[in-house]
């Protein structure tokens, strides 16, 4: 009955209830809190990761947003080295598993939402990419983590996952070709 339009307390201005004029209620939208991620480098030419977002506000599966169908399903993740921007540099070329046609637009899904709540009510969701892998370099490289929750083509959707940085070794070997 809270969420049927023109009832409940949820977006409704504070100013009506004498609290707080100007204020709003409501949520912050989805907010991505760490990433954790595992590393399996025993294929010795390239590492298999895999990543987990976690955070609050994630959408829910089976959630549907008009036209977009299923809206759990169109959070994504792209990797980047630590130094570019989420919102403006796209996946570099020795990512794999990601796909973007363009540095908003990425078309893989996540493999495993997940929602739960605590007794407080409080939501605690994650999402899990685990179809990546990142061919190593000359030189040990590290990524960051960006997360999209939906609606990825605009670059506000975008935010840097806080304090992960995935660490890529260097190759034990590389080739090189002389004329």
């Amino acid at each position: 009955a809270f969420n049927n339009a023109g009832q409940g307390w949820w977006k409704e201005p504070m100013s009506d209830i004498g609290a707080w004029p100007g204020w709003v209620t409501g949520t912050t939208g989805p907010i991505a809190r760490q990433a954790t991620y595992t590393v399996d480098d025993s294929t010795g030419d390239g590492t298999r990761v895999s990543v987990t977002v976690t955070g609050a506000g994630f959408p829910f599966g089976g959630q549907r947003q008009g036209s977009y169908g299923d809206v759990a399903g169109r959070q994504r993740i792209k990797l980047v080295h630590s130094e570019q921007n989420c919102r403006r540099d796209p996946i570099p070329e020795e990512v794999r598993g990601i796909e973007c046609t363009t540095p908003l637009i990425c078309s893989t899904r996540p493999k495993t939402p997940r929602w739960a709540f605590d007794r407080t009510g409080r939501t605690h969701a994650s999402a899990t990419w685990d179809s990546i892998s990142i061919v190593k370099n000359k030189v040990a490289k590290q990524y960051k983590v960006c997360y999209c929750p939906g609606e990825c083509s605009r670059k506000a959707s975008w935010q840097e996952v806080p304090g992960t940085v995935i660490d890529v070794a260097a190759a034990g070997f590389s080739w090189s070709m002389g004329y």
